[in-house]
C-alpha cells in the first residue's frame, strides 16, 4: 500500500492520485489513476442497493 489509510474491515481497496477534475452539472468528475490496489478479506460487497441507496443521476 502506498499510504492511504485503510478501513479496517474492508474487502479491498484502490488508492488513486487526481489527474483531473471536471465541472460536470451540479457535480465535480474526478478522474483519478491507481497507484495501488489490494484484496484484504473474502466476502460479499456492500451495493448502493443492499445500503438501500437509490442513484438516479
Amino acid at each position: 500500500m502506498a499510504g492511504a489509510p485503510v478501513i479496517g474491515d474492508c474487502l479491498g481497496w484502490v488508492e488513486c492520485r487526481v489527474v483531473a477534475t471536471l465541472p460536470s452539472g451540479d457535480h465535480t468528475l474526478v478522474l483519478g489513476e491507481v497507484v495501488a490496489a489490494g484484496v484484504e478479506h473474502e466476502g460479499k460487497p456492500l451495493t448502493l442497493q443492499d445500503a438501500g441507496f437509490k442513484y438516479s443521476g
